[in-house]
């Protein structure tokens, strides 16, 4: 099984991964766990991703496929046609964290870049919560 190096409290630990490896971490326990082998994606990365995107700098796009990720996430509420990513500025905390996101990891994944997401989960109802857990496990295919 493959493994990967991380660190925790400043101390090299080994672990096994697989394509998709969660790590758990409870406060005060793992006060600081780094993965100096991944690109670290957490909310702030996230939605600074999206506002990048929203300015209309060059060279920037949404994934072909964020979009319907995002929408799929976000159905258990909302009318299919609802969520639009040039609108995006206007949109909540947890709704530009989560295209945030979905657009980076599918990102990665094409450029085959590993990465840590870390605390994708924040802001979020629960049930886009369990949604955004589907589209990292099918991502990990």
């Amino acid at each position: 099984m493959p493994s990967e190096e991380i660190i925790i409290d400043h101390k090299k630990v080994t672990i096994p991964t697989s394509t998709l490896t969660l790590i758990f971490g409870v406060r005060d326990i793992m006060r600081k766990v780094e993965y100096p082998q991944r690109l670290v994606i957490d909310p702030t990365v996230a939605i600074e991703h999206v506002n990048y995107i929203a300015q209309g700098r060059p060279r920037t796009q949404w994934h072909p496929m964020t979009l319907e990720q995002v929408r799929r996430c976000l159905s258990h509420n909302r009318p299919s046609d609802w969520y639009n990513p040039d609108e995006i500025e206007d949109a909540s905390f947890g709704v530009k964290s989560l295209t945030g996101f979905i657009d980076l990891s599918l990102k990665m994944k094409a450029m085959k870049v590993p990465v840590m997401l870390r605390n994708p989960e924040a802001g979020l109802h629960p049930e886009v919560q369990a949604e955004l857990a589907e589209f990292f496990v099918s991502l990990s295919k």
